[in-house]
């Protein structure tokens, strides 16, 4: 709970008044009703209470001083006693003022070379402020209060805000805290209050101001701000700049606190001076005047009332005559209507009474009147029982008799019995001005001093007005600061509308869908362009009814259905044709809700679907292929699911084991080809855990037409998506057993052939012209040349530059190079040297044929016959 009783009631009275508006409050009443019964408005008066009005370096002159005179010095002294520094900024708020003193702490330290240990303690009741304050997060607006130095060494920009940097973070230690309550630290180097103390009254201003000093240690710092003044403290602080209210403690004692408790609200009387109190004339004055005139008989005497203003109140008795009242405008000031004489006594007089509340007597008083010299003795009194407010006095004067004069005459002339009558009455007329001056300088002495403390006075009111108005203008700023957040956010909403207008305009003009928004009565509210296609409205028509425009739809019972959905508030869903174009149109009528759920009006909306229906047959068509497919497939197709249920099946799987149709129909794959499940479930639970596709898997089962044979099916299975989302098989069967069994023959027959090519006493070879290397070789090449089959192919475009004798080679490539075209069945024959593995020499004759040709009858292979020879070429060497 937060006690504002000790805040100035102005103050109050205006964010009272401020909230009473925001709140649409009719009157002051029925806010304090809502207020008794909201806690969310009770919450949102407190914080317009808390003033959270602040800024980086406010008063940058101020901060300046701070900077340069008063740390630098605290600095040293604090490195030398070897403490550390204590900072306590109170009341916060959002945290700018604290993280300013931080920075200019950590930029005297950085010039000066020091290094403390820094605790700046910073406290608020505004728990709301606080949590802005710790995170550290700041708009951009910022920028006109730091200078971008400070904002690119402490801060970091990020997404159109600020945020304090975490080493100046941890410098700071935020926490929540009652300024009026308690001290909440001690020994502090330098405490900062400022423009807080202004919201309160005098008396709350001094219980803080006790425990701030409390707070200080010994020559401690006080940063005040600059309208708010320490009054009564004064004594306890020595000023060091008075233009920026900075103090340091001038003794280390203990204060007494002031007590505050709440007080009921005290209604005074008003008292107007210049509007004269009535005092009726009763016969109780008539009386008084008698009194008077029996008991002084023929003494002089005037004896009046006034009141504190000095004005007269009541007349007496005035039968010495010393009151006359002036030709012109009334004025009953006590001194305007008497003599001259008696002006500035009577008003010493009045004045001393009110001071020191006690009777005033004057005597001697010359008065020159009527060729006579008169003597006055003034008494002024009041009634000290009276518990009245306004305070009344008794003015008595009295004319003393000539007797009486001449009896002090004579006194004189005895204190002079050597003096001549003359000088004894010149001196007396001396001794009397004399007198007369001591008392004129007295009443001028006092009148001064009432005139010193009316100034002093009027200064504290000067000081409490400075303050009322630096705390209307801190209010100002804090509205104005409401008022720009509020404005930023109303520009925001209507820059988000704008856009979403602009979205809605694109967007109607992009689609070609006719929406109609229509309101409770039928009348058109909105419409996209493609509307006109169906009905004949322009964009002046807003506002006019729907029945006032004709419409392209082949839908005569229109407006009866808006009917219905007006009064059923059920949505209606209907196919119409355009009569223009010709064309589907699919209509919805739907009721127009608002984001309470009420109805209000309708929504049209016309979508031609007349290329949906085409793509929508041209699908059924393509289906129907796929499905004549499908059936049509030479190849066995099926789905199962995750059970391997057949969820489908075409007549060529049917065909596998010869079973009829109805035998598949909701049967597990397994109850109908029990051969092919047994050796592919594993596969297909593969299928179905890692979603892969298995190609070509072939399976080897018993022919169900000829048990003693064996059938062959080659199969791919993939995995397939259900319209429920669960994952399936789907499969495609297809018999091989012809192909199986013609591989099987050319297997055989390729075995043949590599029996009489491995049976042959010379080498067989297959040469291809565009690679120049080999690509088959039969075995006799190991007994003629040394080498192995593999070895003579793994040569590759090497086999001429290795195996031909050198010689033979530049012939032998020129052969292969430049191969005539051979006709089918067409021979050449050439001999040529080959190199032995053990580098012995071979002849061979060679006899070539055209083995394959490519699509052009280019001739790619060729196949030859090679004949050892060498013998026959040693038997005619030998005979040569």
């Amino acid at each position: 709970m937060i006690d504002f009783s000790y805040y100035k009631t102005s103050t109050i009275s205006r964010r009272v008044t401020h909230r009473c508006t925001l709140s649409e409050s009719d009157n002051l009443e029925s806010y304090i009703n809502n207020l008794e019964n909201c806690l969310e408005e009770q919450a949102s008066l407190c914080q317009a209470l808390l003033i959270g009005t602040t800024q980086f370096f406010r008063d940058p002159d101020a901060w300046v001083y701070l900077k340069t005179e008063i740390l630098p010095e605290l600095l040293k002294q604090l490195q030398q006693e070897e403490k550390e520094l204590r900072t306590w900024v109170s009341a916060c708020a959002t945290g700018e003022e604290a993280y300013s003193m931080a920075m200019l702490v950590d930029e005297t330290m950085r010039e000066l070379g020091i290094l403390l240990n820094v605790k700046i303690f910073a406290t608020d009741i505004n728990l709301q402020a606080l949590e802005i304050a710790t995170k550290g997060i700041y708009p951009e607006t910022i920028v006109n209060n730091i200078s971008p130095e400070r904002l690119e060494a402490y801060f970091n920009y990020e997404s159109a805000h600020y945020q304090v940097k975490r080493s100046l973070r941890e410098m700071v230690i935020f926490a929540p805290h009652d300024l009026t309550k308690n001290p909440g630290f001690s020994n502090i180097s330098i405490v900062l209050c400022r423009n807080v103390l202004i919201y309160m009254q005098p008396k709350l201003q001094q219980q803080i101001l006790r425990l701030l000093h409390f707070s200080l240690s010994m020559s401690g710092i006080m940063f005040l701000g600059n309208t708010e003044t320490l009054k009564e403290l004064q004594s306890e602080f020595v000023t060091i700049n008075s233009h920026w209210k900075i103090y340091r403690k001038r003794r280390d004692v203990k204060l007494a606190s002031t007590a505050l408790t709440t007080r009921a609200p005290v209604t005074l009387p008003i008292f107007n001076p210049y509007k004269p109190q009535k005092i009726s004339r009763s016969r109780l004055d008539l009386v008084l005047a008698n009194v008077f005139e029996f008991g002084f008989g023929e003494r002089k005497i005037s004896c009046v009332l006034v009141n504190q203003d000095n004005r007269l109140i009541n007349v007496f008795y005035n039968s010495a005559n010393l009151l006359t009242i002036p030709i012109g405008p009334i004025n009953l000031e006590i001194s305007d209507v008497v003599p001259p004489e008696l002006r500035l006594p009577i008003s010493t007089a009045l004045h001393r009474i009110k001071r020191y509340l006690q009777t005033v007597l004057y005597t001697g008083i010359r008065l020159y009147r009527n060729n006579e010299v008169e003597s006055i003795t003034l008494r002024v009194g009041y009634n000290q029982q009276s518990s009245t407010i306004d305070k009344y006095f008794i003015i008595f004067m009295e004319v003393e008799k000539l007797s009486q004069v001449a009896l002090e005459n004579n006194d004189h002339q005895n204190k002079f019995p050597r003096v001549g009558s003359e000088v004894t009455e010149q001196i007396m007329e001396l001794e009397y001005e004399l007198q007369q001056t001591r008392d004129n300088l007295q009443a001028a002495v006092e009148e001064l001093g009432t005139i010193n403390e009316e100034q002093q006075i009027t200064n504290e009111d000067l000081m409490a007005a400075n303050e009322e108005l630096q705390s209307t203008n801190e209010e100002l700023q804090s509205t104005n600061e409401e008022i720009f957040t509020m404005n930023a956010q109303y520009q925001a909403k209507i820059e988000e509308l704008t856009r979403l207008g602009d979205d809605l305009d694109n967007l109607f003009r992009s689609i070609d869908i006719g929406v109609v928004f229509l309101d409770q009565n039928l009348k058109i509210r909105l419409f996209t362009p493609a509307t006109t296609q169906a009905i004949n409205i322009r964009n002046t028509d807003i506002n006019r009814p729907l029945s006032h425009f004709t419409h392209n739809l082949d839908c005569p019972d229109l407006m009866e259905i808006l009917e219905q959905v007006i009064q059923t508030q059920q949505p209606i869903e209907k196919e119409i044709t355009l009569s223009t174009t010709g064309h589907n149109m699919l209509m919805r009528v739907h009721p127009y809700l608002r984001e309470n759920g009420a109805s209000d009006g309708l929504v049209i909306v016309l979508v031609n679907i007349h290329q949906l229906q085409q793509t929508q047959n041209q699908l059924v068509r393509i289906n129907n292929l796929l499905e004549t497919l499908y059936e049509s497939s030479p190849m066995g197709l099926f789905v199962i699911d995750q059970e391997f249920k057949i969820l489908r099946f075409n007549p060529a799987l049917v065909e596998i084991n010869n079973l009829p149709i109805t035998e598949y129909v909701s049967k597990t794959i397994s109850a109908v080809l029990p051969e092919f499940t047994n050796s592919l479930t594993p596969l297909w639970r593969q299928v179905l855990e890692t979603g892969e596709v298995l190609r070509n898997i072939q399976v080897n089962i018993p022919d169900t037409n000829d048990p003693e044979s064996e059938g062959w099916w080659l199969g791919t299975y993939y995995p397939v998506e259900l319209e429920n989302g669960e994952r399936a098989i789907g499969g495609i069967i297809t018999d091989i057993t012809q192909l199986q069994e013609t591989q099987q023959q050319l297997l055989a027959s390729q075995r043949f052939i590599q029996r009489i090519t491995d049976s042959h006493p010379g080498i067989i070879r297959i040469f291809n012209l565009e690679q120049q290397s080999i690509t088959y070789i039969n075995g006799s090449v190991t007994q003629i040349l040394g080498y192995t089959p593999d070895e003579i192919i793994e040569l590759g475009a090497n086999i001429i530059a290795t195996l031909i004798h050198p010689d033979d080679m530049e012939r032998i490539q020129n052969h292969y190079q430049n191969f005539p075209n051979l006709a089918e069945q067409e021979k050449i024959e050439i001999e040529y040297r080959l190199c032995h593995k053990n580098q012995q020499c071979v002849w061979f004759s060679s006899r070539e044929v055209v083995f394959k040709r490519s699509s052009t009858g280019k001739i790619v292979e060729v196949l030859g016959v090679d004949i050892d020879i060498s013998a026959s070429k040693r038997a005619i060497q030998n005979l040569k």
